[in-house]
């Protein structure tokens, strides 16, 4: 088995998508960007769902993968959105 698909790597990765989100939690606005169209914010969530969205997500993804289920990929995909849209949070 792959050293990324190993159950404690992919814990680890979402310990810090949590960990990003709590650090990034006083540099954000009250509301945060999630939708860009020309260049420009178009649509805007609440900073608190917008920051822990995916980190949830990629727990639920974690706990189904301790079953059995195939969704390695799914968290590191949902990682990556999760980075985007914190450095679109923060800057």
């Amino acid at each position: 088995m792959s050293p990324l698909l190993d159950f404690k790597t992919l814990t680890v990765i979402v310990i810090l998508a949590f960990l990003l989100s709590i650090a990034a939690m006083g540099f954000c606005p009250l509301y945060i960007p999630i939708h860009f169209s020309g260049g420009h914010a178009d649509r805007f969530v609440n900073k608190y769902l917008g920051l822990f969205l995916f980190p949830v997500l990629m727990a639920v993804a974690l706990i189904l993968h301790k079953f059995e289920f195939k969704t390695a990929w799914g968290i590191y995909f949902l990682a990556l959105l999760h980075l985007y849209l914190l450095y679109h949070a923060v800057f």
